[in-house]
């Protein structure tokens, strides 16, 4: 049996304390969850981790791949855009919670990466085994200055890279391996026999089209890096092989990105979604930038040139992949393209400064240690250094670990969310006994905070709950305030309801009143938080 290695060892008890970092807020509410409540492990923004979830509840009762929208009213047509939760929700059909689901699907897709990049970057930077460490740690731990730097949706802070979401983890390991076969294809097309060939060029194909589904512009670049590499290392002779090599990653990736653009182009949510991911304010200066890229700034200019000095392929299409990803970040083009610029940037784009940076901190200390004056000659120059870039990255790190921690303490509604009492859950139960036809749903009290929820707690669909998911959102949360708050006459919410295929009214128990003059209303049952009424027959 092969021994580990101190080095290993280190990276990972190092990648193990990220990993934890990476959902320390899911923990510590774990921890505090009392007797008589359900703990839901609310992972990022609330109402996005819900609707994840929710898709996970449809793979565990019975969806392959297309799922209905579940935060809106209107008859739309299902759609495969979350394949990867459906796929989830068959472990949770299994009997698991959709919750454990997730969140254990986040730490363990988040550790593959983790030993993904460890397998890799000897791979990058062969040669330089003395600081693979280094290199590994500066990938997984690289953040901002603390307090300065940050923007929206911003994978330079370690956590934003590492992922809190499982599908934009997914997203940087599949964008990883398909550079990594390629590099390996065009390094061995002819030296291997015609089988294991033949296999990773079906792996590039099944790989490319699922990146390509899932982070289209993504892949765009890493069709353009692979052309760019091709371009500069092109030899007649091997003109049949990168044919072929870019056949096989060329081709899924087009029909993918189709289907994808095509998908949304049909879907009015996700049309919808998308004018709003574009409407975020990116506006970002080069200086902002490298504020937001942090300590590692300071070894990147003294890592370029040795980079380049041996550069391997798959060193060769990170630098090209990098390097476009920001040039089109910066420039007009994702607006001409009529996207966000952050989606042009990745983990896996990103993740080139941190390993130029490592050769850099490795060119300082040795010539430091060369020059120190003699006296100071035995000084641990590394050591000393790496100090230095952890007393600024290590604060970074805990304020993301805040930043996350802070909501799930302080606010009530979403505390309420990720802590919901058995008396609650009784509610919910009662709904999902009466569930009775998928097209009908629910219509919350505003004073209550579970319209998000109620898709995974019962299987029916919510009037309101997301503020994108839902269709025309502030028409339906004035609606619903009118509807709740005596605005509405007896005609008009009857008509209401019936217009929104509205089955049963979930409402505060201390403000049933507020509703009890409609007529058409019965109660259906009477919670200690929640009373349910449904339409008179």
């Amino acid at each position: 049996m092969k021994k580990i290695s101190r080095e290993s060892l280190a990276a990972i008890g190092i990648g193990f304390a990220m990993l934890i970092a990476n959902s320390w807020h899911v923990i510590t509410e774990a921890a505090n969850n009392k007797p008589g409540e359900l703990f839901t492990g609310i992972a990022h923004y609330f109402a996005d981790y819900f609707l994840y979830v929710s898709h996970i509840f449809q793979g565990a009762n019975g969806a392959w791949f297309f799922t209905n929208h579940m935060y809106t009213n209107e008859p739309l047509p299902p759609t495969w855009i979350y394949w990867f939760y459906t796929i989830l929700g068959k472990i949770s059909s299994a009997g698991i919670d959709p919750f454990i689901v997730y969140n254990g699907s986040l730490f363990f897709l988040t550790a593959l990466l983790l030993a993904f990049w460890w397998r890799l970057i000897p791979t990058i930077i062969p040669g330089q085994l003395h600081i693979r460490l280094i290199t590994f740690i500066f990938i997984i731990t690289a953040s901002n200055f603390p307090g300065l730097g940050e923007f929206w949706f911003s994978p330079t802070p370690a956590l934003n890279r590492l992922g809190g979401v499982p599908h934009q983890v997914l997203q940087t390991l599949l964008v990883i391996a398909v550079l990594w076969i390629f590099s390996t294809l065009i390094t061995s097309f002819r030296k291997k026999p015609i089988l294991p060939l033949a296999i990773r060029l079906i792996a590039l194909a099944i790989y490319s089209f699922l990146a390509s589904i899932a982070t289209p512009p993504q892949m765009l670049l890493v069709n353009s890096t692979a052309l760019l590499y091709l371009l500069t290392h092109i030899r007649k002779e091997k003109l049949a092989q990168y044919g072929v090599i870019g056949f096989a990653l060329a081709l899924p990736s087009l029909i993918g990105a189709l289907l994808t653009n095509a998908e949304f182009a049909r879907q009015p949510i996700l049309v919808s979604a998308k004018l709003w991911e574009d409407g975020q304010l990116v506006s970002v200066s080069i200086w902002q930038f490298i504020l937001a890229v942090g300590p590692i700034v300071l070894f990147i200019p003294f890592g370029i040139r040795l980079f380049f000095h041996k550069i391997t392929p798959l060193g060769g299409l990170l630098g090209i992949f990098g390097l476009l990803s920001l040039v089109v970040f910066f420039s007009p083009i994702p607006k001409l393209l009529g996207t966000t610029p952050v989606r042009w940037l990745s983990p896996a784009s990103i993740a080139i400064l941190p390993i130029v940076a490592s050769i850099g901190y490795s060119y300082i200390t040795r010539t430091l240690q060369t020059h120190v004056p003699q006296p100071l000659s035995k000084l641990p120059i590394s050591m000393l250094l790496l100090v230095l870039y952890l007393s600024f990255t290590l604060p970074a790190i805990f304020t993301q670990v805040e930043a996350r921690t802070r909501p799930l303490q302080t606010d009530t509604a979403i505390r309420q969310l990720n802590h919901v009492p058995y008396s609650m859950m009784e509610t919910f139960m009662f709904l999902q006994h009466t569930r009775n036809d998928k097209n009908h749903l629910v219509i919350t009290d505003p004073t209550l905070p579970y319209d998000v929820i109620i898709p995974i707690l019962t299987g029916l669909r919510s009037f309101t709950g997301h503020p994108v998911h839902t269709l025309y959102t502030q028409t339906k949360q004035d609606l619903r305030n009118k509807f709740f708050y005596g605005n509405m006459n007896e005609t008009q919410a009857l008509q209401f309801m019936k217009d929104h295929s509205i089955s049963h009214v979930l409402v505060s128990s201390k403000s049933s009143a507020a509703i009890s003059h409609y007529s058409f209303l019965s109660l259906a049952f009477h919670g200690e938080i929640a009373d349910v009424y449904a339409i008179k027959k």
